[in-house]
């Protein structure tokens, strides 16, 4: 029995250090590696002045950047970050280069993107494990906190290697996670998310929001227009351009 036990363990183990060292290449052949991709992309191109984000609406109008001398850099990834995710990006995005130098930030989502969850099938692959140590370094108030930020994921994830590179919740195998919707509204951390932006916006960043092209039935999805909080209501109620506006975006990307 003894043995039996210490065959588990060197096991487990073994498959962590594995996954440790392959992380690299496992990442590459998951459904998040975009994410990743993302990131890499940002931080390997510093003299880039603008960056376009989006969701996978927005990155099949603006793929990825590749070239790592442009001076315009796609990081478009998908709705399952939410606008939290697109948050960590912009910072990582703004910390890795001089704000004075940063002209324009555009992010080009689908109106349904606004009504993203953090508790859905796809939050753990595509923003818990991609996002882990930037999500630590985030100020979150405490109400919000265990939502954006689970702590035993999080302390999971800190103490095995597997967990953050296995595609799915090791935990429920993404089985006790509700499939994509969009939340009738806005979620409390998507409004922190945007009270971030508009943070940023008064320290003379230029952001604008984009609506993505959309189809006549776009309010018959499942990942449909969620209501707007009044606080978004100024002027219309269509996709904000700014983190201080609510009209249709004029400016060219």
């Amino acid at each position: 029995m003894r043995q039996f036990v210490i065959k588990i363990l060197l096991s487990i183990v073994l498959f962590n250090v594995c996954c440790w060292i392959g992380k690299p290449f496992f990442i590459q052949h998951q459904g998040n590696c975009n994410i990743y991709d993302a990131l890499s992309i940002i931080s390997s191109n510093t003299g880039a002045h603008k960056i376009i984000l989006g969701d996978s609406v927005g990155d099949q109008i603006y793929p990825e950047s590749k070239p790592s001398e442009s001076q315009v850099l796609c990081a478009t990834t998908n709705r399952a970050i939410g606008l939290v995710g697109q948050l960590i990006l912009l910072k990582h995005f703004l910390k890795t280069r001089s704000t004075e130098t940063v002209n324009n930030v555009h992010i080009v989502l689908h109106p349904g993107s606004f009504g993203a969850r953090l508790d859905e099938i796809y939050t753990f692959n595509y923003f818990l494990q991609p996002f882990r140590r930037h999500i630590q370094k985030l100020e979150i108030p405490k109400h919000i906190s265990s939502r954006i930020k689970p702590p035993f994921l999080m302390v999971t994830m800190q103490l095995f290697p597997a967990a953050r590179v296995v595609p799915y919740d090791i935990l429920s195998g993404n089985r006790g996670a509700p499939p994509m919707r969009s939340s009738p509204l806005i979620m409390d951390y998507t409004d922190w998310a945007m009270n971030q932006l508009d943070s940023m916006a008064e320290t003379g960043v230029n952001i604008h929001f984009h609506c993505a092209p959309l189809q006549r039935n776009w309010q018959d999805s499942t990942c449909g227009k969620p209501s707007t909080p009044e606080r978004w209501k100024s002027t219309s109620t269509q996709t904000p351009t700014s983190a201080r506006q609510v009209h249709k975006s004029q400016e060219p990307i």
